[in-house]
């Protein structure tokens, strides 16, 4: 089953400038994923789809293959992962030969070989055609309220005086990974769309940064955990 990863990371991010590059332990946040990636040895390679010029050149100084540069069509804000992952795997397919994919953010700093590798086997299962990352809510979000001005009012108030023990767990993506067959990435296809897999990840396991308040919680978590990953 030969197998590559690609790293979508464009140059532009609203709440964090140059959030796939920034520096982060003495390294670009980028090269820690693609090093973590490596080591997992699941890839007959790596590429990364970015519209930088500057990204190109710290993913492939790390490792990564960069072999075009993404339009700017595809470089926008409201552009979806979905599509850009399409447009790669088009561009791919015309030199290189692989029929799964794994798509990783740029941010997935906390990412492991141990984890990729584990999805990587339950592909093997025939039965399974996608593997993703999931957390659970931490609070029962049957419980959730909305507030419109002064007035509380409960999503399920018939729920929200249940125990704890007695609600459903709920999970959400956690972002981390997607994994499946080219073919299912081509047609947009989604976990929700396949038999599918989620690996659930602990709270400190991902952390999504969107704010420089999050890039700081991720230096905090990463540096607790650092040697554990060595």
């Amino acid at each position: 089953m030969k197998a590559i990863c690609i790293i979508p990371a464009k140059k532009n991010s609203n709440r964090v400038p140059n959030k796939n590059i920034t520096s982060f332990y003495g390294k670009p946040m980028i090269a820690h994923v693609i090093t973590r990636l490596k080591k997992s040895n699941c890839f007959k390679e790596i590429f990364v789809s970015t519209d930088s010029k500057k990204i190109k050149k710290i993913a492939e100084k790390y490792g990564a293959k960069v072999p075009f540069i993404r339009s700017k069509k595809l470089s926008g804000n409201y552009t979806k992962t979905a599509e850009v992952i399409a447009d790669a795997i088009h561009k791919l397919k015309k030199d290189y030969e692989f029929e799964v994919v794994c798509c990783v953010y740029p941010t997935s700093i906390f990412i492991s070989p141990k984890i990729i590798k584990k999805a990587m086997k339950i592909l093997v299962d025939k039965k399974i055609k996608f593997v993703f990352s999931a957390k659970k809510y931490e609070h029962p979000i049957k419980r959730a309220f909305i507030i419109n001005k002064s007035k509380i009012k409960p999503v399920n108030k018939k729920n929200f005086f249940k125990r704890t023990q007695d609600l459903t767990d709920y999970y959400y993506d956690a972002g981390q990974f997607y994994i499946s067959n080219f073919k299912n990435f081509i047609k947009k296809k989604s976990q929700f769309d396949l038999p599918s897999k989620a690996i659930i990840f602990k709270n400190l396991e991902s952390i999504d940064i969107d704010t420089k308040e999050d890039l700081r919680n991720a230096k905090n978590i990463f540096k607790l955990k650092i040697n554990k990953w060595k």
